[in-house]
């Protein structure tokens, strides 16, 4: 594994607020009350607002499998748990023959045709501003998909939980205060807001004399997270962890794909098409090469066999 490629993926991944993942203990509970998080509320709000709201596309067509599976679970019993009627689908469909498959190819052929032309219809009606808006959209759901497989991949790989700000250590002694029991309001519930404005506002009054216990607490923490960091680091080097390396790495390269501009992205195939240019150059020609140097063996070959004669 290449050291240097290794680490520069890796603090890519720990700079994440995406990685604030806990093991065991919800977070969610104390990073809502943020003053910073009402801002981002608000601010999402105002974004909405300015979305164009698309009409809604064509629902996409379900694979084969898929419907193979919807055809199994008719047959099982309503009561059977999920996960081992999925088992059961899944064995059926391994053991079917190609004739057996055939009907379930066909509808799923089918199927895909009438969604194609139907989103071919949909994507005509739109208008020049909606069709940016749904390629925006398009767009974030590949970013936010991509989050997820890593943050999914990192939960395998036991990533250490990130180290928390003074400002959530303050958040929580006031929640332990108020909520002795653990029932935290709801979210963007009015008592939530209020809370949340009341902490805001009294971190602001707090002098440098009165946050310094939590300001201590924060770097106890951010100290035990890189320590668990450093050790994250050398597991994942471990032989057993090549693979999942190499598919968080290919996220990554997804994710900086996601996040180029138009104009970007444009270059950035460019440059693509280029080294896969290049790289089928050089095979040619070390193919070429080699059929050279075989021909002009068996011409020699050819040659001595004739002299011997």
């Amino acid at each position: 594994m290449n050291k240097l490629l290794e680490f520069n993926l890796l603090w890519r991944y720990s700079s994440l607020s995406l990685l604030n993942v806990s093991n065991g203990h919800n977070l969610t509970k104390y990073n809502c009350f943020q003053s910073r998080y009402l801002a981002i509320d608000q601010s999402k709000s105002n974004l909405d607002s300015n979305q164009i709201v698309l009409p809604e596309p064509p629902k996409r067509s379900s694979n084969v499998f898929a419907l193979f599976i919807k055809d199994c679970f008719k047959r099982l019993p309503a009561d059977m748990p999920v996960k081992e009627k999925f088992s059961i689908a899944g064995k059926e469909w391994r053991q079917m023959s190609d004739e057996d498959k055939e009907p379930y190819l066909k509808l799923g052929s089918e199927e895909f045709i009438k969604y194609k032309t139907a989103m071919n219809e949909y994507l005509k009606s739109l208008s020049a501003s909606e069709m940016d808006q749904y390629k925006k959209n398009k767009k974030n759901a590949v970013k936010n998909r991509n989050r997820q497989r890593i943050k999914s991949k990192l939960r395998e790989l036991k990533y250490p939980k990130r180290n928390l700000s003074s400002y959530i250590f303050f958040v929580r002694s006031k929640l332990k205060e108020k909520y002795p029991d653990g029932h935290y309001p709801a979210v963007k519930s009015t008592e939530h807001i209020e809370f949340a404005k009341k902490c805001a506002e009294n971190w602001r009054k707090m002098t440098a004399e009165e946050r310094e216990p939590f300001e201590k607490q924060s770097e106890e923490d951010k100290k035990r997270y890189f320590e668990e960091l450093e050790q994250w680091k050398l597991d994942l080097a471990k032989p057993e962890n090549e693979d999942k390396f190499r598919q968080l790495e290919r996220l990554s390269r997804k994710m900086e794909v996601a996040n180029l501009t138009a104009e970007k992205a444009k270059l950035h195939a460019e440059r693509q098409r280029k080294v896969a240019a290049k790289i089928i150059k050089k095979h040619m020609l070390k193919k070429s090469k080699a059929s050279k140097k075989l021909a002009k063996t068996k011409a020699k070959t050819k040659s001595v066999k004739s002299k011997k004669d």
